[in-house]
């Protein structure tokens, strides 16, 4: 909008038909202050520019919830520097014809000369009870348009300014489309601190600007804190409270009050928990706990790094927040591989007998993770125990009454003990009375091949996650032994 091409007369133009546009009867190009305006009190206000058009532009009042129009004619400098957000003083005057409010004798302060706050006297004691978030890029589907420009002719041509896009209406007007938001951010989530008055307990915002020394606060968190109170909703604020001592607290049940220049007192400690990703989708995941059989959900945003850096399977460490009644992991830190241990496998090696064999094919994806069963003699009784598909050395399909060998892992979580580690012994084709076939390797692919058996007309298909002995390397005319298995 500082482009000075905005800000003088230009051909093509979007023309207003607002009742503040130059085109009502109040305006002129060169408007005579003295017959047309006339002065209130002569009282100078402050303000900040809030919007620059063709020829005139509007001021947001500071003292007051006020908005004026006013005409580049009664801004007492360069207009082609000017721009939305400078700080201004001014007088506000009437319209003789109309009597609505505008801004005459406008004049550019210097940065920070205004605020449209009012800071209480003495620091106030609270305590943090939601944290604030900063802000995060904006989507391109976050970024949306407000008309602020109807015109009542079309002219071939037209464009906004920089940033602004124009349109047309069914009736060919021109529409000036403003962003609704000029930053590629969105805006800072605020947090809630609470603190005592008058024995009743208050929450007021907050945002991550308003934190001195950049320190990140969490909940629980002691801090000490200004309370902030718009100016502009003065008149809204009980005549009583304004005929006490400045020190005085104000009343936050009015609203537009908010903690500013907040300071750290005492940091409360916060419990750290451990877990493995376990599930990646578009801009969430889940992290199994490592202190809990349980899985807690985690958005991007908590990993403060790039988020490209996490992978399934690495270990992280984080803390838990409450939102939306529900847990959720914050503060996500990437650990190093093996930190985290959910299991303590004993060293003993144990003897056992597959009992049930895990499902082949389609059955094998079931939501029961350890559905084999192992049976072992403890010399007292004979126990069951579970395992799963990664609980095996080799990937060959157990069957019934295969002799096993197997550590025992124990969860430190629930305590729940499955087998792993698991090798087939090979006295099992002596013991279990399994036939055996003989025959010649035929064919090989990428990952299987087929067998002509010796005893009878017919090619079996393999493949080579079957192998017994992982680490020989297969041939076509080797000489196999093998079972069947429907």
């Amino acid at each position: 909008m500082a482009n000075p091409q905005w800000k003088s007369p230009q051909s093509p133009v979007a023309i207003y038909s607002s009742p503040d546009s130059p085109q009502s009867p109040m305006y002129s190009p060169q408007p005579n202050f003295d017959s047309a305006y006339q002065r209130v009190n002569g009282v100078r206000e402050t303000g900040i520019i809030e919007k620059l058009l063709h020829s005139y532009g509007f001021i947001q009042c500071c003292d007051r919830d006020a908005r004026l129009f006013f005409h580049y004619s009664q801004y007492e400098g360069n207009v082609d520097n000017m721009k939305p957000g400078d700080e201004v003083e001014f007088e506000m005057s009437l319209d003789r014809r109309t009597g609505k409010p505008i801004a005459c004798h406008v004049i550019k302060l210097q940065s920070g000369s205004v605020t449209f706050e009012v800071m209480s006297e003495e620091r106030v004691m609270g305590l943090v009870t939601t944290e604030a978030k900063p802000a995060r890029n904006k989507s391109p589907a976050e970024v949306g348009y407000v008309a602020i420009q109807v015109g009542n002719r079309r002219e071939p041509g037209l464009s906004g300014p920089p940033g602004y896009n124009v349109k047309w209406s069914d009736g060919g007007e021109p529409i000036l489309l403003e962003p609704s938001s000029l930053l590629d951010t969105m805006p800072t989530e605020l947090g809630r601190v609470s603190y005592e008055q008058a024995g009743e307990h208050f929450y007021i915002p907050y945002g991550v600007e308003d934190v001195e020394g950049g320190v990140q606060l969490k909940k629980g968190d002691e801090v000490s804190f200004f309370i902030a109170t718009d100016k502009r909703m003065e008149d809204m604020q009980p005549k009583s409270w304004r005929d006490k001592p400045a020190k005085v607290v104000p009343d936050p049940r009015n609203g537009n009050v908010r903690a500013r220049k907040v300071q750290l007192i005492s940091s409360v400690p916060v419990e750290r928990y451990m877990g493995v990703v376990c599930s990646m989708k578009e801009s969430f995941g889940f992290i199994e706990r490592a202190d809990v059989v349980k899985e807690i959900f985690f958005h991007y945003s908590e990993y403060p790094g790039d988020i490209r850096e996490i992978e399934l399977g690495d270990d992280v460490e984080f803390s838990i927040a409450a939102r939306n009644g529900k847990e959720v992991a914050t503060h996500i830190k990437k650990l190093i591989e093996g930190t985290v241990v959910f299991e303590d496998v004993s060293n003993e090696r144990i003897q056992g007998k597959v009992i049930k064999p895990l499902p082949r094919g389609p059955q094998r994806r079931q939501s029961d993770p350890l559905s084999g069963r192992l049976s072992y003699d403890t010399g007292d009784t004979t126990k069951e125990i579970p395992f799963g598909d990664r609980d095996q050395r080799s990937e060959c399909s157990l069957q019934v009454a295969d002799i096993v060998e197997f550590n025992i892992a124990t969860d430190r979580r629930d305590k729940l003990q499955r087998a792993t580690n698991i090798d087939l012994l090979p006295e099992t084709f002596c013991t279990t009375g399994e036939k055996r076939e003989m025959g010649l390797v035929a064919a090989m692919k990428e990952g299987f091949g087929f067998i002509k058996c010796v005893d009878r007309d017919a090619r079996m298909f393999f493949h080579f996650s079957e192998l017994l002995d992982p680490m020989r390397e297969l041939h076509i005319g080797d000489e196999v032994e093998f079972t069947v298995v429907p």
